[in-house]
């Protein structure tokens, strides 16, 4: 600060020697004008330089200051909600599985609800059966029998009866004679194997002797 006093009072020193000689008739009244407006813009920057010396000192205003945390709030918002569009283009699986169908491809449009992706849960395996009628004592629930897959080379599996419901009429065994036996209807039987089968996969054909 103490330069812009020194400017200034150099400026005010050479605008009054200036003028004593103008009023002495040595120097002509244009160079004593110029000395004038010299002298008037160096008070200005010195006005200038104070001022801003004195927001260096105290900083920014209140006012300011919650002007930009208020900016840092907005931002803050678009970040949050450009992480929020992130997360619903990402489809997490409630379960481990393989995918066995993509049913959707980037770019495609779905109603809400509609599936993307097929996956098989390769640890819940199980096989079904059309069973008969007569045949169903067999094949009661909680009941064990075993059975052989020949996708595994007729690998034997033990499995056991998890639920069992009757199908429709259109597998009903129709009696061909109903003086010597019945309609019977089918059942479907659902068995689960009690261990884990390595390499056994959705499609596979499974056998029973009765």
């Amino acid at each position: 600060m103490a330069a812009g006093q020194g400017g200034r009072h150099a400026e005010g020193t050479t605008y009054q020697r200036i003028a004593n000689l103008h009023r002495d008739g040595v120097m002509p009244l244009q160079k004593r004008d110029e000395a004038w407006t010299a002298w008037q813009a160096a008070k200005y920057s010195e006005g200038m330089a104070w001022q801003q010396y004195q927001l260096a000192l105290e900083g920014a205003r209140v006012e300011t200051k919650v002007a930009a945390r208020e900016k840092v709030k907005m931002a803050a918002g678009s970040v949050a909600e450009v992480e929020a569009y992130l997360a619903d283009t990402r489809i997490t699986s409630p379960h481990e599985g393989e995918v066995a169908q993509v049913l959707l491809r980037s770019g495609e449009l779905a109603p809400q609800g509609f599936p993307v992706v097929t996956l098989l849960d390769m640890q819940d395996a199980w096989a079904q059966f059309h069973v008969r009628e007569d045949l169903l004592p067999r094949f009661q629930v909680g009941s064990e029998f075993d059975a052989s897959i020949p996708g595994l080379g007729d690998q034997w599996v033990r499995f056991k009866v998890t639920h069992v419901a009757v199908m429709g009429d259109f597998a009903t065994w129709r009696a061909t004679d109903t003086r010597q036996g019945f309609d019977m209807k089918s059942f479907q039987v659902e068995a689960r194997p009690l261990q884990p089968v390595d390499g056994l996969r959705v499609g596979m054909s499974v056998l029973v002797q009765l």
